[in-house]
């Protein structure tokens, strides 16, 4: 009776390793079809607010700035380098939006940080950590002597 109960369980392992193989198929094929319909409505998000950014950009980037005038406006100008900063920022991704983002560069743009005047004591240094070494030693402790 041993050996008839090893291959039987031999049996049934087989029988497990094809049905997880098969549902590793059906899951793989799952997958691939979230990812194409993702990719198609993202695509029709995109047109969509291209066009809404193109038809009412206007509209949008006026909004700003006379949210900005009225800021500048109670505070005396002190904050115009700000609201003026603002103002470019909302026209560069109504523009971009507008344009559809057709190219991966006009996203990378759009996303990135604006460089501030060189003059600025506020902003920090900035590292490229894709690149940096974290070889440097630890600094010695002292002797506990």
């Amino acid at each position: 009776m041993g050996f008839l109960s090893d291959i039987k369980g031999k049996v049934n392992e087989i029988a497990d390793q094809a049905k997880s193989g098969e549902l590793a198929a059906k899951a793989k094929a799952a997958a691939e079809t979230v990812a194409a319909k993702t990719t198609e409505v993202a695509t029709e998000v995109k047109e969509k607010a291209a066009g809404l950014a193109e038809e009412h950009g206007g509209k949008v980037t006026e909004a700003v700035a006379k949210a900005g005038s009225f800021v500048d406006e109670k505070t005396g100008g002190k904050t115009s380098a700000v609201t003026g900063k603002i103002n470019e920022a909302a026209d560069k991704a109504v523009t971009t939006v507008a344009a559809g983002a057709e190219h991966g560069e006009a996203q990378a743009e759009a996303a990135a940080p604006s460089e501030a005047p060189a003059d600025s004591a506020q902003e920090a240094p900035k590292t490229d950590f894709g690149t940096a070494s974290f070889s440097t030693p630890a600094p010695e402790r002292p002797s506990e002597s």
